[in-house]
């Protein structure tokens, strides 16, 4: 039982409670004495406050401490201490219902006639309450990371339709693009083969005809810019008038010289 004294004494420390050498100390009481009941209850109470405090405790400990108060409570039931430090280890592993429920039958089971009876009680009391904070914690918890997962959700779709719809519109900028592209070099081709071939004929014209022919072709070559300009946006409308004019005078004086 020395180890026990020694788990007790470290609660008692002066400068605070020692719970890492006070669990140590109960460890080592049961695996002494491993089918005491007392000692199981008050390693499983060691276990559980050292856990509650923030101390760092395999999940698989906390279950094994469990199944031996479960033993313990078999063979007398009606200890409400273990009941209460069922409660804890409970608390400890998300079973809050369960915690509830086991502390509410420590306090049931307590006698009212015992002299540390309002201590016991109070103590219980704060068990159930830190129970019932910790599972509201895990509900907040709960609750927000659903939220959060649920808001970068949306935020990965958005984020999707946005990337599909730029790349929409990009690809048919580039088609748009190329269009415009290959019509310029169509239509440039087209004007200096007209430019060469008129030339031509225009040398082997007299000096009248020959002028009134570059004449005729400058106007046309005006409109036709200015066509396609209307055709592919290039311009505002009302800046493709002055153009459109200067080019059917110059193809109408080519026709009326």
């Amino acid at each position: 039982m020395r180890a026990v004294l020694d788990s007790d004494m470290a609660l008692l420390n002066p400068a605070g409670p020692d719970l890492a050498e006070a669990l140590r100390h109960a460890r080592t009481a049961l695996e002494r004495m491993p089918g005491n009941r007392a000692i199981t209850a008050h390693y499983a109470r060691m276990l559980a406050e050292f856990a509650w405090n923030g101390g760092d405790v395999e999940r698989e400990e906390l279950e094994k401490a469990i199944h031996q108060l479960d033993r313990a409570i078999e063979v007398e039931p009606e200890r409400p201490r273990f009941r209460a430090v069922r409660s804890q280890l409970s608390g400890l592993l998300g079973d809050y219902a369960a915690a509830l429920a086991a502390i509410r039958r420590a306090i049931d089971l307590e006698n009212s006639e015992q002299p540390d009876y309002a201590v016991r009680i109070i103590e219980y009391q704060r068990i159930q309450a830190d129970v019932m904070v910790r599972r509201d914690l895990a509900g907040v918890h709960e609750r927000l990371d659903r939220a959060m997962t649920q808001a970068e959700d949306r935020m990965r779709e958005k984020i999707s339709g946005a990337t599909v719809e730029a790349e929409q519109r990009m690809n048919a900028e580039i088609g748009r693009l190329r269009s415009e592209t290959l019509g310029s070099l169509g239509l440039l081709a087209a004007v200096i083969a007209f430019i060469v071939t008129t030339v031509q004929v225009a040398n082997r014209q007299p000096v009248d005809d020959a002028m009134r022919m570059l004449v005729g072709i400058a106007g046309t070559l005006v409109l036709v810019f200015t066509a396609f300009g209307a055709t592919f946006g290039i311009a505002r409308g009302a800046r493709l008038v002055l153009p459109g004019a200067l080019g059917a005078a110059l193809l109408i004086g080519a026709i009326l010289l």
